[in-house]
């Protein structure tokens, strides 16, 4: 019988920087930055600690690991707050931050595995889904499109996008829109790029639909860490497809959906079966700028 491999063990504690400039309060008592300590496989980490806090704000506390007080960035005591206060506060992220170790340890394998830069990495998996989608399928559609625009055409595609910038970061779907409506150009998609669409357009509903189904009200924010640590969101967003509609969207009732593709006929795979849907949005994911860093700093 094949026994279990035993799980290696994580710490993750608070330490005082006393690397850094330390900041003297009334009494005279020296207190240092709060810095996080990440032991796993016999190596070990350390990074700031702001997880819950303002931009402007920090955490300094005493040699002793007795004494914590929130900071703003000239280093002035904005007022104390007790050991207990920030462990309860940080027990969900050191929780989440245990999870992304042991996901990127079974990822990368026992032997390639680096904890060293797992503060970065860690940012990186807070990023919004839908964000990640929007511009992995926007730099996908950029990258076809030079082979059908001229040079004039993707000039002013590119001006476009440089405008929208100013205000919003422009959706992949924005830019379809912009490239049919204002150029005036049929586009014929690639079936790839079509199953992209349409699973960006499911994504997009699905969280819709979710935030209408939050009882606390607010928005659903779905991060990266959900889709790829987790994979809590797969199996909601597996049994949201169970009842979609795809031809639904090939109506024009708003402005985002009237994608040419989607007034053709929609491709047999999305009405055969919905779960290739799910396929699209990891292929996307993966193929990200955010998940390629990731995955060639955690081997580093």
């Amino acid at each position: 019988m094949k026994t279990k491999k035993k799980e290696k063990k994580v710490t993750i504690k608070f330490v005082p920087n006393r690397a850094s400039k330390s900041m003297v309060i009334d009494n005279g008592e020296e207190l240092f930055p709060l810095y996080i300590r990440v032991i796993f496989d016999t190596k070990s980490t350390r990074f700031p600690y702001f997880y819950s806090l303002p931009l402007a704000q920090t955490i300094h506390l005493s040699d002793k690991d007795n004494f914590y007080v929130v900071s703003n960035n000239e280093k002035k005591s904005i007022k104390p707050i007790s050991k207990e206060t920030i462990e309860k506060e940080t027990a969900n992220y050191f929780s989440i931050l245990e999870n992304v170790i042991r996901f990127e340890y079974d990822f990368s394998g026992e032997n390639e595995y680096n904890i060293v830069g797992i503060f970065k990495r860690f940012l990186r998996y807070e990023a919004s889904i839908l964000k990640v989608l929007n511009e992995e399928l926007s730099k996908k559609f950029e990258d076809y499109l030079q082979d059908i625009l001229t040079y004039r055409q993707f000039v002013t595609m590119a001006e476009h996008v440089q405008m929208s910038l100013l205000y919003e970061v422009p959706s992949s779907i924005q830019l379809f829109n912009f490239v049919y409506n204002k150029l005036g150009i049929a586009i014929p998609l690639s079936d790839d790029l079509k199953e992209y669409f349409l699973a960006l357009i499911a994504f997009r509903d699905f969280k819709e639909f979710e935030n209408k189904q939050n009882i606390k009200g607010g928005n659903t924010n779905y991060r990266l860490y959900d889709w790829i640590v987790t994979k809590g969101i797969q199996g909601s967003f597996r049994k949201f497809l169970s009842k979609y509609d795809f031809q639904k969207k090939s109506g024009k009732s708003s402005k985002e959906y009237q994608i040419q593709f989607l007034e053709e006929k929609i491709p047999q795979w999305a009405t055969d079966n919905n779960f290739n849907v799910l396929k699209s949005v990891n292929e996307l994911v993966m193929q990200s700028e955010l998940m390629k860093l990731n995955i060639q700093e955690m081997k580093e």
